[in-house]
C-alpha cells in the first residue's frame, strides 16, 4: 500500500486470510476486507480507484451502507484536513454505487 493510500484504523482487525488451507506452515497472507480497501483509496480518488470500488460493489463485495458506517467511525474522526472534500468523495462513491 503506498502512502497515500491509509487504511480505516480497525483495518487489522477484518484481515482475510488468503489461503487458511496451505501447506506451508510458516507462511500466513492476509488481504484488506473490500470495504477496507475502497477506504483506502477514498484519499486519492483516482480514475482507478473509483473503478476498483464499482468492481468490488458489482461483485457483492461492498455495501453502501457499511462503506458509509465505517467511514464515518474510523476514517473521520482522524481526518486532518480537507473533511469537507472526503466527505464529498464519500457521497459521490455511495452515488455510484447506487447506480
Amino acid at each position: 500500500m503506498s502512502a497515500s493510500q491509509t487504511p480505516p484504523c480497525d483495518y487489522a482487525d477484518r484481515l482475510q486470510e488468503m489461503y487458511p488451507d496451505s501447506p506451508w506452515n510458516n507462511l500466513r497472507l492476509f488481504a484488506l476486507d473490500p470495504v477496507d480497501v475502497a477506504l483506502a483509496k477514498l484519499e486519492r480518488n483516482s480514475d482507478r480507484d473509483r473503478e476498483d470500488l464499482l468492481g468490488l460493489a458489482r461483485a457483492g463485495y461492498i455495501d453502501a451502507n457499511v462503506l458509509k458506517t465505517r467511514y464515518f467511525e474510523e476514517v473521520r474522526p482522524y481526518l486532518l484536513s480537507k473533511i469537507e472534500w472526503h466527505d464529498q468523495t464519500l457521497n459521490l462513491w455511495v452515488d455510484l454505487i447506487a447506480g
